[in-house]
């Protein structure tokens, strides 16, 4: 007996749709429009984090930690949140950031005072236990450096984040505004000035990492997430009033 693509094809009931795949051929949209078959929103993963104290000089300056990524599929991407600061007469770069050795792409960075804080993204990453590392193009002096990764599944591969956003100032509110969407989820990278000891994340937030300067001159450095909508305000407030700077984008749902 021959069974082939006319055979599959009577099967799936309706042109595109695979049962391999999951789903229901005969699956009504749901009360909102989307069929029932759609594609899961982004899900967290994991996530990691690390800081690299710097009371006096770290020269050359290299922040490592370790992520471990556990989901399969080629809607998996990790974003990872840097905040640094030195009192050096110039304010270090990032001059490289690899994942497991895979390089990683800038999504934004925002500079406040002697400090900034980037994010960067890698689609489809190695998985497993993978090390993060950050090296700097000088050395960070009276200051430091805190990096947070996190993992999710459920991502776009081909246009896996939105537009960066980000915004500095002088006050114990950091705030942003970011375009989203359902199903997909933002995530921010946040500084605050060596003066503020304690932070907290606003309202729908869920922190994934907070490190607190620990010298006196070290950056207070976070990063949490939300779920996505048209509209997204990701805040931070902080104890006392110092420098801020906080910066945030859309992960992107297939």
């Amino acid at each position: 007996m021959l069974v082939g693509v006319a055979a599959l094809a009577g099967a799936c009931g309706r042109s595109g749709f695979d049962p391999r795949l999951g789903g229901s051929a005969d699956a009504a949209p749901a009360a909102d429009g989307t069929p029932l078959d759609a594609p899961p929103p982004v899900a967290f993963d994991g996530a990691a984090s690390a800081k690299l104290p710097c009371p006096g000089s770290c020269d050359p300056a290299t922040l490592t930690w370790i992520d471990t990524v556990t989901m399969t599929g080629h809607d998996v991407a990790v974003v990872v949140g840097v905040t640094w600061a030195s009192t050096t007469p110039t304010l270090p770069s990032i001059a490289s950031i690899t994942f497991g050795g895979s390089p990683m792409t800038l999504i934004g960075s925002q500079v406040v005072s002697d400090q900034e804080i980037a994010q960067y993204v890698l689609v489809d990453p190695p998985r497993g236990a993978q090390t993060v590392s950050v090296m700097f193009s000088g050395g960070i002096t009276a200051g430091g450096a805190i990096g947070g990764a996190v993992s999710f599944t459920g991502v776009d591969p081909i246009s896996p984040t939105g537009t960066f956003v980000a915004a500095s100032g002088f006050g114990t509110l950091a705030s942003v505004t970011v375009a989203s969407a359902a199903g997909s989820m933002v995530i921010d990278a946040l500084d605050f000035d060596t003066d503020v000891t304690v932070v907290a994340a606003g309202i729908g937030q869920t922190p994934e990492w907070n490190l607190l300067g620990a010298s006196g001159q070290e950056p207070t450095g976070a990063g949490s997430l939300r779920a996505g909508a048209p509209s997204v305000v990701m805040s931070w407030s902080g104890n006392i009033a110092d420098n801020w700077a906080v910066g945030a984008v859309s992960v992107n749902a297939r």
